[in-house]
């Protein structure tokens, strides 16, 4: 019988439509390959929405609030994210500014399942232009504002965004902390891609963790898997952010959307790459993500 070690998935969309035929199965099956935490990320209003109704519905799941930075742009729009369920939904904000009073109402709604706000942050990989950088700016502001207000975790999003996304935490660097306590913004670095250098200063320097999926796994993924071997295990975290980034052995099996049971290939990599028992690293990893989530 295969061993079970207990495992966070600290990143997932389920709420996505890819999930829909098989929704249920998948939690499932994650409960039973030892997933024992899962938070469900919010993009934009409506995903934000079904991220907190999975979280309602399943007790060892949690979920976030955010505005993703490819979505900055449709505030008020028709909806990006096509969502089963929410087809009828009636869209609450048309702005930046209603769209976090909306976060603000919804959270003290719901306070005991809301463990974050984002994803928020850059990314430029299919669009770029001024406009759009100050845009997202702005989101990024307004996350942290509300993570420091309501003592949540951040997460952050950064793609084809490495220089400006090191920019920002350098020009904003007073904000990631706890104006309460003074102490160090509990914050990810979601789906991290980038290399050692980058992995160091924002462990070491803010504190943050770095979120590990199934991308680490792909065989073009050298530098991730050297920033996993110098990074110290206090600051990873595993994710999938499924139904996305399959990890490899189960992509290789005909697999093409992912979920949450799949981490398990991910925690045997970084135990892996650490030279650790994977029990143990399962195990510190996921006290990482309740230090993260303040659990």
């Amino acid at each position: 019988m295969k061993q079970i070690f207990p495992i966070a998935d600290t990143h997932s969309h389920t709420y996505f439509p890819a999930l829909d035929k098989f929704r249920e199965t998948a939690i499932k099956h994650a409960e039973e390959a030892g997933v024992c935490l899962q938070v469900q990320v919010g993009c934009d209003e409506v995903s934000s929405l079904a991220a907190l109704e999975l979280a309602k519905k399943h007790k060892n799941h949690y979920s976030s609030l955010g505005l993703h930075p490819t979505d900055v742009q449709n505030l008020g729009k028709p909806q990006a994210h096509r969502i089963s369920g929410f087809e009828n939904y009636k869209l609450q904000a048309h702005n930046l500014d209603e769209l976090i009073a909306w976060f603000e109402k919804i959270f003290q709604e719901n306070k005991d399942k809301i463990v974050a706000y984002g994803e928020t942050g850059f990314d430029f990989y299919h669009a770029d232009s001024p406009e759009l950088r100050k845009q997202q700016e702005a989101s990024f502001l307004r996350h942290i504002e509300l993570a420091d207000k309501y003592n949540r975790a951040l997460i952050i999003h950064t793609r084809s965004a490495r220089e400006e996304t090191l920019h920002f935490l350098e020009k904003y660097k007073k904000m990631f902390y706890y104006s309460n306590n003074k102490e160090k913004m509990r914050g990810v670095i979601h789906c991290f891609t980038e290399d050692t250098d980058f992995a160091e200063i924002v462990t070491q320097k803010y504190g943050f963790f770095i979120g590990i999926g199934g991308i680490a796994t792909y065989p073009k993924a050298e530098s991730i898997r050297a920033a996993i071997k110098a990074t110290p295990i206090e600051f990873l975290v595993t994710e999938t952010d499924a139904p996305f980034l399959v990890p490899r052995l189960f992509k290789n099996r005909g697999r093409r959307t992912n979920e949450s049971a799949f981490l398990t290939e991910v925690v045997e990599l970084i135990a892996d790459l650490k030279e650790m028992v994977v029990e143990d690293a399962a195990e510190m990893m996921l006290e990482n993500a309740r230090k993260l989530f303040n659990m």
